[in-house]
């Protein structure tokens, strides 16, 4: 990935080229994915408005969400993209879906062009986009932009508030949109809750799992919001809870600011270990980590796990000794197998769009470890370890990004 001044400028020039793959632009404030088939634009999605697909359709056509979980269950089981198969189940027209995909393209590029500056880069995909139904592709001309127009957002986050130690909790609150909740705990015990009389759950599973385990920051994204915490000294942590649609990266930046750096010296397996690895027996699954990783240099390792089964696991990497990997994810993947992260809430917000799936990161000493649920039904999980000096935004864009590949490659995982 390479600092872009213009994103966009870059995307219409791929599509000028008539360029087939996925353009992925991560920013301090944004991140975006854009899917282009011989210059045309077939699907694009950003951080922003992560659902304005699904929404904009069920809307539109009149689709009640159990109907769409049913169809959305049946494009992943037999692999068939989502606007074929509303309109072969005669619940949705074809002008219905392109007119959604048109809305939620135009969200994304209008994100890209206001964004700022970004880290971007293009992944050749000609292989696997080609076949696509070309009457849902979109000129880039034809799209509404503003391109020209648009007055690009500063790609600096906000400096970070300076939180007095005494009221962590309630500082955090008030330095943080869309933040619910803040809690103070000395080991799994709360000290502090912000706003007071707040009923807020952080599960002890979970703390353990991270900030009493080495990692200095956490988040973890789920359907019904995030949980953020960071390691404080003395065995103390302040963890939040965002809402859906707040900003991952601002609640990081603050809490970062806090996290205690007094560690002790990762093992010794983390040293480089100068030669390409694998390991495990899946041929597919190897051979689409190996590939993906040659087009992500920051990617130090890309792993596949099973939560329910750590002698089921597949990866690749060569930066880094394979041991301090499969270490690493195993132990992260503790915050992945807790029921109820956020307690026992209300109905997920996104559960009308079918969004069931839960991703991760942890700052540790030297890397970041990121980490995103595949399939629920063999509880898969996708890791992929990068280096401190990238930033976290283009950690949650490749993870995105190959996760989607995966999710269409076959192999033992997919059993």
């Amino acid at each position: 990935m390479t600092t872009d001044p213009r994103p966009f400028e870059t995307l219409r020039g791929i599509a000028l080229r008539a360029g087939t793959g996925e353009f992925i632009c991560a920013s301090r404030t944004a991140e975006v994915h854009v899917y282009l088939q011989r210059g045309r634009l077939a699907w694009a999605t950003d951080s922003e408005h992560p659902f304005a697909f699904t929404r904009h359709l069920q809307e539109t056509a009149e689709i009640d969400p159990d109907s769409f979980r049913d169809i959305l269950e049946s494009c992943r089981r037999e692999k068939r993209p989502l606007g074929e198969t509303l309109v072969s189940w005669g619940v949705a027209s074809w002008d219905d879906v392109r007119g959604a995909l048109r809305h939620q393209i135009e969200l994304a590029l209008d994100v890209l062009c206001r964004g700022g500056p970004g880290q971007t880069v293009f992944l050749d995909r000609t292989e696997q986009f080609a076949r696509y139904e070309s009457t849902l592709t979109f000129d880039v001309a034809e799209l509404d932009t503003s391109a020209d127009d648009a007055a690009p957002r500063s790609d600096q986050t906000p400096a970070p508030v300076s939180l007095a130690r005494d009221d962590e909790a309630a500082r955090i609150v008030d330095a943080v949109d869309g933040v619910v909740w803040a809690q103070l705990l000395a080991g799994v015990e709360e000290i502090d809750v912000a706003p007071k009389g707040a009923r807020a759950t952080v599960a002890g599973a979970l703390v353990e799992a991270t900030v009493l385990d080495g990692a200095e920051l956490v988040a973890l994204r789920t359907p019904e919001g995030t949980l953020a915490g960071a390691a404080l000294p003395a065995r103390r942590s302040l963890w939040c809870r965002l809402a859906p649609d707040a900003t991952v990266g601002s609640a990081l930046a603050t809490l970062s600011t806090l996290a205690t750096h007094e560690r002790a010296p990762e093992p010794a397996a983390i040293e480089r270990s100068g030669r390409p690895w694998t390991v495990g027996g899946d041929a597919s699954i190897i051979d689409a980590l190996r590939d993906f990783l040659g087009h992500a240099p920051e990617t130090l390792a890309a792993l596949v796990t099973d939560l329910d089964d750590r002698t089921c696991s597949c990866g690749a990497g060569g930066a880094l000794a394979p041991e301090y990997v499969l270490d690493l994810a195993h132990k992260r993947s503790s915050v992945l197998a807790v029921a109820a992260p956020l307690g026992d809430d209300a109905p997920p917000r996104a559960d009308d769009v079918g969004f069931r799936f839960r991703s991760m990161v942890t700052r540790e000493r030297t890397v970041w470890c990121f980490g995103a649920e595949l399939l629920p039904r063999r509880r898969s999980v996708l890791w992929l370890v990068l280096s401190r000096q990238c930033s976290q935004g283009l950690g949650w864009a490749y993870l995105t990004s190959l996760g989607r590949r995966l999710m269409h490659t076959g192999g033992r995982l997919r059993a």
